[in-house]
């Protein structure tokens, strides 16, 4: 009776919630790949390609990387969100996929909590609406139970 309780069953049913769970796996980006980033959503965005701009900036999420990080490429697509007009947004909403919806979801969520996004709020809350009525609500319900953040 010595291995009572110490088989964790959970672990071998392969249907369990413990197993559902994605492991928060370091991303590998680099200050240095936000700085590159930067500069090609800037050149993107001079050339009046915001879609463009947007899909690169949502790319490669800085899943597992450091706060000095996540704050760069938080800065990089918050500069996208405010110079794209509001007349292009539903396009370019509707033209991301399911996971970059969540990732412009998470995205935004972090930006409201900053001053610099406070400042920009409307143009803000314009997007999370395009991106809910285009995704529905999973975008929001993943940001919110997702152990990954951006």
């Amino acid at each position: 009776m010595s291995s009572f309780r110490q088989i964790d069953v959970d672990r071998l049913d392969p249907e369990s919630v413990v197993n559902q769970i994605p492991e928060v796996a370091p991303s590998g980006v680099e200050l240095g790949d936000v700085q590159a980033l930067e500069s090609q959503v800037k050149q993107l965005l001079q050339s009046g390609k915001g879609a463009e701009a947007l899909a690169a900036a949502l790319a490669r999420p800085p899943y597992g990387s450091s706060e000095q990080v996540k704050d760069a490429q938080l800065k990089v697509v918050t500069s996208v969100l405010t110079t794209v007009r509001a007349s292009e947004i539903p396009t370019i909403v509707e033209s991301l996929d399911t996971t970059s919806r969540v990732v412009l979801v998470k995205y935004l969520y972090k930006a409201m909590g900053v001053p610099s996004g406070q400042a920009n709020g409307s143009v803000l809350l314009s997007w999370l609406e395009r991106a809910v009525e285009f995704g529905g609500q999973v975008a929001i319900v993943r940001h919110i139970t997702d152990r990954r953040t951006v």
